[in-house]
Parts: C-alpha cells; sequence; structure tokens
C-alpha cells in the first residue's frame, strides 16, 4: 500500500509538470510529449502495482 502512495505522489508531481510544459509550449513539443510518456509509465506502474497481491 505504501508503494502505490509513493507512486500516486510522483503521478501528481509529473502531471503537474505536465501541465506547465504544455501551457509554455505546446501539446506538440517534444518536452511535453517527453513529460507525457513519463506520466504515461507511471501510471503502469500504479496499474500494475494494484493487481499485485
Amino acid at each position: 500500500m505504501r508503494r502505490q502512495k509513493v507512486i500516486q505522489q510522483k503521478i501528481e508531481l509529473v502531471r503537474t509538470e505536465l501541465n506547465k510544459l504544455a501551457q509554455l509550449y505546446g501539446l506538440q513539443d517534444k518536452r511535453v510529449l517527453e513529460k507525457s510518456r513519463e506520466l504515461d509509465q507511471l501510471l503502469n506502474v500504479l496499474a500494475d502495482a494494484r493487481n499485485c497481491p
């Protein structure tokens, strides 16, 4: 359970960073796309953590 909490906190941080980058540079900017991929990876890690007993 603790691991999920840490992952959720990282997700919120990356989501905030993603939103800021998108506002500054637009949705098609390389930095925005990279941050979006980072967020996707964290969301996948969280999903895996929730599925493991």
